[in-house]
Parts: C-alpha cells; sequence; structure tokens
C-alpha cells in the first residue's frame, strides 16, 4: 500500500492504514478480496470537487476500482474519515 499527501487534521497514515487494512479483512471475509499490497491512498484536497448525488454536501472520497486507487479529503475528522476509507473501499472490493 503506498499512501501519498498528508492530512490538514493531522491524522497519521497509521491511522489510514490500519482502517484500510481492517475493512480488507472484513471484505475478504465476505468474498470481496482487496489486493492491499497495491493499493493507492491518496490524501488530498477535493472541496473543488462535485457531489452529484447532493451537491451542497461536497466530496469526502473518489475510488477507481480498475486502478485499484482511492483518494479521500484532506480535511476530513477522524470519525469521518474512517468511515470514508470503509465506503471508498467497497467501491473497490465491489
Amino acid at each position: 500500500m503506498k499512501i501519498t499527501g498528508k492530512s490538514k487534521k493531522n491524522i497519521s497514515k497509521e491511522f489510514i492504514r490500519s482502517w484500510v487494512y481492517a475493512t480488507s479483512v472484513v471484505l475478504a471475509y465476505h468474498n470481496y478480496p482487496i489486493d492491499v499490497e497495491t493499493l493507492r491512498v491518496e490524501i488530498k484536497d477535493l472541496t473543488k470537487e462535485i457531489n452529484n448525488v447532493e451537491p451542497e454536501a461536497g466530496v469526502g472520497g473518489w475510488a477507481w476500482p480498475s486502478e485499484n486507487r482511492i483518494a479521500i479529503s484532506c480535511w476530513m475528522e477522524r470519525e469521518d474519515l474512517a468511515s470514508t476509507i470503509i465506503h471508498e473501499l467497497i467501491h473497490i472490493g465491489c
């Protein structure tokens, strides 16, 4: 797994890595494995991205299953970041 970027809320890459691994174990248990060795996680500013479902809500993350890559917002708090990691990895695995 390669994690690039940095959280603006002082969230460590270890926190992100642990949520990725925990989520991947649960998904694998349910027969939706994720290749965490080649997974790329980008922490970046997504404030200019548009949420097509709820435009006023903003974007917390993006997933590119064909590239085994996710992007998560650098502005999120810990709880929101954890749920966004789970959400984006569901897109990758399912």
